[in-house]
């Protein structure tokens, strides 16, 4: 009889830890959600210290073709439908250079070796993404003429625009900042002598 209810009680406790174990994992989940601003799109908060957002690294890169660049249409918020350059977030794992590679791929289709990709900057200003602190490192790379792009992952279009056909201003974040740099630095962009 003892070692019944002994092995019946060790059972409730194996199926009441099981549950707990779940809850645990979903008030972690809830506590996450809850800790995030409720902008669309909001950065995580640190969970060290739920008032602290955590600072995201993010790469972007200016494409270049001839005197055509790469930007892509973005497909969702902020900036949806804005011209952008092609980049994203640096995951765990990755070094700068493999993360920029990567999401160039991703976006756009369009492959270069890490080692091809040259930097351009470290863009800090704390309010140049609206969902919260995010660095960026640019790098810039030229390609063949005959590379071709198209959208994919998060982006709605990829395309190519000539220098002077580029409107600055329009671009979203702070792109035209990261462009006016490529141009001091290696002389890509055509002046117009307006």
């Amino acid at each position: 009889m003892c070692s019944t209810f002994n092995a019946s009680a060790r059972r409730r406790f194996a199926a009441s830890t099981a549950l707990n174990g779940c809850a645990w994992s979903l008030a972690k989940l809830a506590l996450r959600k809850m800790t995030q601003t409720a902008a669309a799109g909001a950065l995580p908060r640190n969970p060290d210290n739920a008032g602290e957002a955590v600072m995201k690294l993010a790469v972007d890169l200016i494409i270049r073709r001839g005197n055509e660049f790469l930007f892509v249409a973005r497909k969702f918020p902020p900036f949806e439908g804005k011209l952008a350059l092609p980049g994203g977030f640096v995951e765990e794992s990755e070094t700068v250079e493999v993360a920029a590679a990567r999401e160039l791929k991703e976006e756009t289709g369009v492959e270069v070796a890490p080692a091809a990709l040259h930097m351009v900057g470290v863009y800090s200003d704390p309010k140049r993404d609206p969902r919260g602190r995010v660095v960026s490192i640019a790098f810039f790379c030229e390609v063949p003429m005959r590379t071709e792009a198209y959208a994919g992952d998060d982006a709605a279009q990829a395309l190519w625009l000539a220098g002077p056909k580029i409107m600055l201003s329009d671009l979203a974040f702070d792109h035209d900042r990261i462009m006016l740099d490529v141009a001091r630095r290696w002389d890509v962009i055509q002046r117009n002598p307006s």
